[in-house]
Parts: C-alpha cells; sequence; structure tokens
C-alpha cells in the first residue's frame, strides 16, 4: 500500500478542513494508507465514529503557525506537524508528505530532514498549467526568486522528468521563459541558461515568451520562481475575472438559454479551479513533498492527494535521483575540458 503522511495542523482551515479531505480521499482511495500527523487532542474529535481501516493518527505535539518564522520554528519545534511528517518519509514508514501549512516551513523541514538529491543547489516547485493546459508545466513557481543559470538547468532537468514519468510525455519540449523568442534573450542569468540547455541532452525548443506559455506551445516552462509565482497566480487571477465575466454578459444576451450558456461558463472557470490539482510537488529535494495553498479546503486536500499519488505511481523520485546524476556527469565531463 501506498502510505501518505498528511500534516493536518497546517493550513488556514487547519485542521478541521484536512481532516475532512484525508477522510474523503481514504474512502475514494481504500488502497492507500493515510497517516493524519497532528495533535491528539484537536485531531480525534474530529475523526467519525467508525475511522477508515485506512486511516491511522500519528501524534505530533506541535505546528507551525503561519505568522512564525519558518526556519526558527522548524529548527525549535522539533515535534512539529511538518517535522514528524518529513521524519516518517525519511524513515521508511511513509512514501510521501502533504502539507497545506507554511510553505516556508515546508521547504526548510525539506530540506533539513530529506537534504538534497545529488546535483541540486536548489529545490523547485512545479505545477500544470491548471486546465487550461493540463500536461504542459511550469517550474520554478515560487521557491527560488533568485536563480543562477545552472540553476535553471537544474529546474529543466527536474521537469523534464515529471513531464515524462508522471504525464507519460516522450521527451518533452523544454522552453525557456523570457522577454522573447530569439536565442539568449533577456536577462544575463537567462541567456548564461540557455547555452547550458542547448548543450544538454534535454529535448529544449528555445527561448519562449508569454503567448506561448498560454498557447501550450512547450510541455515543460522553465523560469525563476520570481517570475513563475507572478504567471500562475496572474493566471488564476484571469481565470476567476474573465470567466465570472463572461458568465454575466452571457446571462445578457443569450436570451433564453442564458441558463445553460452561464453554467458551461462557470463550468469552465471550476475546472481551472486551483482546488482540482490541490498541491505542486517539491522537486530537489531527496523526499517527495507536496504543497498545498494554505487558504486550502476539503476539496483542495482532495485534489492533492490525487496529485500526490500520482508522483508516487510514477516512481518520481527514483527517476528524478537517475537524471540529476546523469547532468553531474556531463558537467563534470565538460569541466573537465574533454
Amino acid at each position: 500500500m501506498i502510505r501518505v503522511a498528511i500534516d493536518v495542523m497546517g493550513g488556514d482551515f487547519a485542521p478541521e478542513a484536512i481532516v475532512a479531505g484525508a477522510l474523503m480521499s481514504a474512502r475514494e482511495h481504500p488502497d492507500v494508507y493515510f497517516i493524519l500527523v497532528g495533535s491528539r487532542d484537536r485531531v480525534t474529535p474530529l475523526l467519525p465514529s467508525a475511522v477508515p481501516p485506512n486511516v491511522y493518527l500519528h501524534h505530533a505535539g506541535q505546528w507551525v503557525r503561519m505568522d512564525e518564522r519558518p526556519v526558527q520554528a522548524v529548527r525549535t519545534k522539533t515535534d512539529a506537524s511538518i517535522n514528524v511528517a518529513c521524519r516518517l518519509v525519511a524513515s521508511g514508514e511513509a512514501d510521501a508528505v502533504l502539507t497545506m501549512g507554511h510553505t516556508g516551513a515546508a521547504f526548510a523541514a525539506a530540506r533539513f530532514i530529506f537534504g538534497l538529491l545529488p546535483g541540486v543547489e536548489r529545490p523547485a516547485a512545479l505545477v500544470p498549467y491548471l486546465a487550461i493546459h493540463p500536461r504542459m508545466v511550469l517550474i520554478d513557481i515560487g521557491a527560488n526568486a533568485d536563480v543562477r543559470p545552472h540553476h535553471l538547468l537544474q529546474f529543466a532537468v527536474m521537469g523534464a522528468v515529471y513531464a515524462e514519468h508522471v504525464l507519460g510525455i516522450h521527451r518533452p519540449r523544454v522552453g525557456l521563459l523570457t522577454l522573447g523568442t530569439e536565442p539568449r534573450k533577456g536577462p544575463l542569468e537567462v541567456q548564461d541558461a540557455y547555452d547550458l540547455l542547448a548543450r544538454s541532452d534535454l529535448n529544449f525548443v528555445g527561448c519562449i515568451e508569454g503567448l506561448d506559455v498560454a498557447y501550450g506551445r512547450v510541455d515543460v516552462v522553465v523560469q525563476s520562481g520570481f517570475v513563475g509565482n507572478i504567471v500562475l497566480k496572474l493566471t488564476e487571477g484571469l481565470v476567476d475575472v474573465l470567466f465570472a465575466r463572461a458568465a454575466e454578459r452571457a446571462s445578457a444576451a443569450a436570451g433564453d438559454r442564458a441558463l445553460q450558456v452561464r453554467e458551461a461558463i462557470l463550468q469552465l472557470q471550476a475546472e481551472n479551479d486551483y482546488a482540482r490539482i490541490g498541491a505542486a510537488p517539491l522537486l530537489g529535494v531527496d523526499g517527495l513533498m507536496y504543497i498545498g495553498h494554505g487558504r486550502s479546503r476539503e476539496n483542495a486536500v482532495q485534489g492533492a492527494v490525487n496529485t500526490l499519488l500520482q508522483g508516487v505511481r510514477g516512481n518520481l523520485l527514483a527517476h528524478l535521483r537517475n537524471a540529476l546524476q546523469q547532468v553531474q556527469k556531463e558537467m563534470a565531463y565538460r569541466s573537465d575540458g574533454r
């Protein structure tokens, strides 16, 4: 059985919404073992009298609040739920950890407890481009505001591994997001990253711009976390605003079919809700961690579990390790001047 450790104390609506979402997932996936990591006193009253047989409560006496300094909290609160959940994965008692809690604390716990995969200096977060292009992924989406060229190469490798082994895309097309499609366009670190990507074994198609993201012209979009987070959040906001306005105009213009047209538009909006994906994997650490929005409700937890199970079943961590080791060998070979 796959074993998922869920930090039920993390998030704006924890533990109630997280526990409820975990129970929904446990009923949906009876072949998956769910370890709810959190305060026994807070979580036990939320469990039904007949707890599903694939659900287990693992006590953690502390948790990280959203207003705390993440690194300090992770270091000092050794029994914090995010730390306990990560240790379950590190010890082999769980296959992956899911948290909707403090993103900074999740990053810190993953780095301290899992460590980094060989060849990685910066972990990166990845997410599909909603339902607009569900088989196109963006990396990084917020873990690294400032990057160096070789970091972007590492992101590209990890994104390509995810696209191939989780989404099933053979030789995924990798694009470097910048100001235009000309070679070596944009900031210096992007220009230098272009050369690294062009020399790699990746299926690198060159520089891309924002329109290429909207039209889904590549499989893996590579950028710094600063740029990626803006792209993702802007898209989420535009989806909500534009679909809502389209529904309003349709109601006024569609006559006796207004209700059907409005419902079709709102269905498209719902399909692009972040809750359907639920969480983003943090790639580059030596353990599987998925991080969701702090505002997640039950349905987002359920979506996050489904996304996480894709990664576990695709043997994502092993494929990442192998690919990154190969990149290390290639870089060492070139640095020797051979």
